[in-house]
């Protein structure tokens, strides 16, 4: 007799857990659906520590930001975890060294934004320093007729 197994070809596969969306997440939202399926603990009305206990707990990724620290007790909520895709560049908020020991892989954007950090650096130093804004909230304030010129 053979084998009953069923494989769906176009079934996504249950892998990631969202606790709390990402921003990255609410932005590409329907392109990363079309990979996988997103389990968000959001959307359930129950607390996250039940929706962890709960038939999820087969999960092998989560998508993470740094809203919180990992608890200890994801680690043991989520047996079958086994890559952590973390949306920020800081890695504060995980405990690497536990990642280690249980094998789990933990990605991160690292410098992906340090050139848009500086940009936006640089730019808000020549608006403080030529007081754009400043000049503007002035101006459409209604004040450079009564006021005259920006106080200095």
């Amino acid at each position: 007799m053979e084998s009953q197994t069923s494989v769906v070809p176009n079934e996504v596969p249950k892998v990631y857990i969202v606790i709390r969306p990402p921003c990255i997440f609410t932005m590409f939202e329907k392109q990363f659906s079309t990979k996988f399926q997103f389990l968000k603990a959001w959307e359930f009305p129950i607390p996250t520590d039940q929706f962890l206990e709960s038939p999820v707990s087969f999960a092998q990724a989560m998508l993470y930001s740094n809203v919180t620290s990992i608890s200890i007790a994801i680690f043991h909520l989520l047996p079958s975890l086994r890559c952590i895709a973390n949306t920020t560049s800081s890695l504060d908020h995980i405990d690497l060294e536990k990642c280690r020991r249980c094998e789990i892989v933990v990605s991160y954007a690292k410098d992906v934004f340090s050139k848009d950090v500086s940009d936006t650096t640089v730019g808000l130093l020549i608006d403080v320093l030529r007081q754009i804004t400043t000049s503007n909230r002035y101006i459409h304030g209604g004040f450079l007729p009564i006021k005259g010129g920006l106080p200095s």
